[in-house]
């Protein structure tokens, strides 16, 4: 019962946090769908449960992301080194970035005092060796920085994390003049790294990183030193932040584990489809999987919100519209 009054009190946190952002916009949850075979992004209308637009993009898959008030959404294409610009408010594309690499990651940066919204920076992180950073309103490449196979990236406080394949370390950068991104630290949790999310509470911040065998390692952002958090039985790829202390880790058998980082309280289990992508935003959990958008109420067994689309799913990104 304690367990049961945990978790349905941390959804209760999600659809207040959350929504808090939502009622400053003014506005509900627009969820972006990339559309890999069809080369389009779809445009999802949550509240109505249906497609309620499209933009053309280059064709095949890669990373996608998009800013809290959808004015910028970026979509990659790994295998021709594109990263595509949209205004995800006007529906229309705006520019193409182009000679990327392999882009496999991809964050905006936040600006000072308003956070993302309208940011002007994003960084790419290209397999073969660098990360880039696109200035999007001049659309081009304000800086590129050498960084081995990078595969992940995470921010947090003006810090940018990379973490790079077959290594079992963290590079860290200070982003806080994004056109000039200066290396600061290397951090060593000792285990190759899966996934990677930033965490925030009232005396540190930094990331926590989950291996592919399941260790979940918190990394502190300012001393770099790893604490493991729990040992998770499994294979691991993905790995979400959540509200209330919680992290959410992503198996290849379909369940989705809520991790008290807190305490020792045993995770919450849900489950989603195999090899769905996911998301959470607005308590809720989203999966895309083959040709739908199903949303999960975070922290509950109900049955979730299917959305069908027009083709099979890949990565999928949110934003608050007016």
């Amino acid at each position: 019962m304690l367990r049961r009054w945990f978790f349905l009190s941390l959804c209760g946190m999600c659809l207040v946090l959350v929504p808090s952002g939502v009622a400053r916009a003014g506005g509900a949850i627009r969820g972006y769908v990339l559309l890999p075979a069809l080369g389009r992004v779809a445009f999802v209308n949550i509240d109505a449960a249906r497609v309620v637009d499209s933009v053309a993009v280059a064709r095949g898959s890669g990373p996608l992301a998009a800013s809290i008030d959808g004015s910028r959404v970026l979509v990659a294409n790994t295998r021709f080194g594109l990263v595509t610009q949209i205004d995800g408010i006007r529906t229309r594309r705006v520019r193409r970035f182009a000679h990327l690499g392999r882009p496999v990651a991809l964050v905006l940066v936040p600006q000072p005092q308003v956070g993302l919204v309208r940011p002007r920076y994003a960084v790419v992180a290209d397999a073969r060796g660098s990360i880039d950073v696109l200035d999007l309103v001049s659309g081009r490449v304000a800086s590129r920085v050498p960084v081995v196979r990078p595969t992940a990236l995470a921010l947090e406080n003006g810090r940018l994390w990379v973490s790079s394949a077959g290594e079992a370390t963290l590079t860290q950068f200070d982003l806080s003049i994004p056109t000039h991104p200066r290396r600061v630290g290397r951090a060593r949790p000792g285990m190759l790294i899966a996934a990677l999310t930033p965490f925030e509470t009232s005396s540190s911040a930094g990331v926590d990183v989950v291996s592919p065998r399941g260790a979940l390692t918190r990394v502190d952002g300012y001393s770099l030193t790893s604490k493991t958090l729990r040992r998770l039985a499994g294979r691991f790829t993905q790995l979400l932040d959540g509200y209330g202390g919680v992290v959410w880790a992503a198996a290849s058998d379909g369940r989705v584990l809520g991790v008290p980082t807190n305490d020792r309280s045993a995770p919450y289990v849900m489950r989603v489809p195999r090899a769905s992508r996911l998301e959470i935003v607005g308590g809720w959990l989203a999966a895309a999987h083959a040709r739908s958008l199903r949303m999960f109420a975070l922290g509950t067994h109900r049955p979730p919100r299917t959305i069908q689309l027009p083709a099979t799913a890949s990565t999928i990104a949110f934003a608050v519209l007016p």
